[in-house]
């Protein structure tokens, strides 16, 4: 850390990015509340972070330093913006053509789109997270600069006074915007992010899990702009959708699925997430469970998918108590708060595992884990797929307990 007293700047950097990820997900708000509490009228820079460039703390309100120009999207905004999300592979009928035409429309003309704020909504699984991400991808195949991710994006907004005139994204994607339910300060964030795009012709494109009218807990004033764009329902795909989307995922895992094994599969899961999830179990089982696949026959897929149900050990809390064993730790633990380094290391260890065994999203994984915010499911996912590039003895650790957790009876 170095301290400019003359202009009033606190530089902070990190000897290595593994401490830098470590700081910004574990500490960076512990640290900048107890800065302020010592120096009221000074701007933090985190010179290895392209995105949170100058964060103020509490005090008068002064020029902060300029960021650079546009930036390439961090590690965690790809995870989030997954290269699937396209036009092409979104599967649509008549329920939802036209959110579909609307988002194409505004790839057409999103140089001047007057479709701010543009608002998705709809059921867990029923594709807007995919839609959103088509649209990001879309643009930046252009070289568009843009955020995706969720609304930590309002939150450096609101650490950071004045930052609205020095923000370079020309497009701003938020999915799972009702998290602002629960974060008040940034409310009026959103209100004032929504005025400047659109006034200035930039494309704002925000998705929630029920029409923005609904949330009694959203103020008047954020309500009232959510409602001014285009506001749309996203449904649930039917069951030919499903079909499609089952048939199509056949075809690129080669399960080896029959015409009535797609059919008994779409007609039990009723979301793409919950359909991702399946897939997700039968994939790994022929992967992971060679005597699987040995027959010539399709694989019985019943005694697989069955031990995800209500009373099968494929669940969060089974996944939890394996992971726990194996480390010789307390369940508990793994969804507490305990930062010993044997603990966190569990703790990453289960989170993915919860995420691509069971196909939950990023939030729904985070409540499991003592309500952890998807940025922090991000980091424990990526830092344990670093961890199995790197250590071999590591990989085989975490593939041994992804397939514990799949053939345990």
């Amino acid at each position: 850390m170095d301290v400019d007293e003359n202009k009033g700047l606190l530089r902070v950097a990190f000897p290595h990015q593994y401490f830098g990820d470590w700081f910004m997900a574990s500490i960076r708000q512990d640290f900048e509340r107890q800065t302020s509490a010592f120096a009221k009228d000074i701007a933090i820079i985190y010179e290895n972070d392209p995105w949170v460039q100058a964060i103020r703390t509490q005090g008068p309100e002064c020029s902060i330093p300029a960021t650079p120009g546009p930036v390439a999207l961090p590690d965690s905004q790809d995870i989030l913006l997954h290269k699937q999300y396209t036009f092409d592979t979104f599967l649509v009928n008549r329920k939802n053509d036209f959110p579909l035409v609307a988002a194409k429309e505004c790839v057409s003309k999103a140089s001047k789109t007057p479709y701010t704020p543009f608002v998705v909504y709809g059921q867990s699984g029923a594709g807007k997270s995919h839609l959103l991400g088509a649209i990001a991808n879309a643009l930046r195949c252009n070289g568009k600069d843009l955020y995706f991710g969720g609304i930590a994006y309002l939150e450096r907004i609101t650490a950071a006074p004045g930052r609205h005139a020095l923000i370079p994204e020309q497009y701003v994607f938020m999915d799972d915007a009702q998290r602002i339910l629960a974060c008040h300060d940034t409310q009026d964030a959103l209100a004032a992010l929504i005025d400047m795009f659109q006034a200035s012709g930039k494309l704002l494109a925000l998705s929630f899990d029920a029409h923005p009218a609904q949330y009694a807990g959203l103020g008047q004033k954020l309500r009232s702009r959510l409602v001014s764009g285009l506001v749309m329902e996203i449904k649930r795909p039917d069951m030919d959708i499903r079909r499609q989307y089952v048939q199509r995922k056949n075809t690129a895992h080669n399960l080896g699925l029959s015409k009535e094994q797609i059919l008994a599969l779409s007609h039990r899961y009723q979301d793409i997430r919950s359909i991702d999830g399946a897939l997700a179990r039968l994939v790994a089982y022929r992967d992971l469970v060679p005597e699987q696949g040995t027959d010539a026959a399709p694989p019985d897929i019943s005694s697989i998918l069955d031990r995800g149900g209500e009373h099968s050990f494929l669940m969060p809390v089974s996944i939890i108590l394996t992971v726990a064993r194996e480390f010789s730790l307390p369940p508990e633990e793994l969804t507490g708060k305990n930062k010993d380094k044997t603990v966190s290391l569990a703790r990453h260890i289960a989170i993915l595992l919860c995420r691509e065994l069971l196909g939950l999203s990023l939030i729904q994984t985070g409540r499991i884990f003592a309500g952890r915010d998807h940025s922090s499911v991000l980091y424990s996912i990526k830092k344990v797929k670093q961890l199995q590039e790197s250590d071999k003895v590591m990989n085989k650790r975490v593939e041994d307990l992804r397939k514990l957790c799949l053939t345990k009876h």
